[in-house]
């Protein structure tokens, strides 16, 4: 039997927002992990390597930095809406 399973602990960075915690992160050390973590930033790649576990589906949410965390009140909403709507367009393209 071959069943669906749902990983439900996946984070994620949609690409604009990545440039916004390059910009933005108080924290050089971890800009410069998740700089890294392609898997993170990657959706094209992160799709080509689940092909290898076809049952599997995934259930994304915002990394580290959170909008909150990049800026204050006056800034952080906009910071939300690029991070919503990187998710968005990663759903869209993949809604699987």
């Amino acid at each position: 039997m071959n069943s669906t399973k749902i990983d439900i602990y996946n984070h994620v960075m949609p690409l604009a927002y990545l440039e916004l915690v390059k910009q933005h992160g108080k924290e050089p050390g971890m800009v410069k992990r998740m700089s890294k973590l392609r898997m993170l930033w990657d959706m094209e790649a992160r799709v080509k390597m689940l092909e290898a576990w076809p049952e599997v589906q995934q259930v994304i949410s915002l990394a580290v930095p959170s909008p909150d965390m990049l800026g204050g009140p006056d800034e952080s909403p906009a910071y939300a809406r690029v991070a919503n709507e990187g998710m968005a367009e990663i759903c869209r393209r993949w809604p699987d």
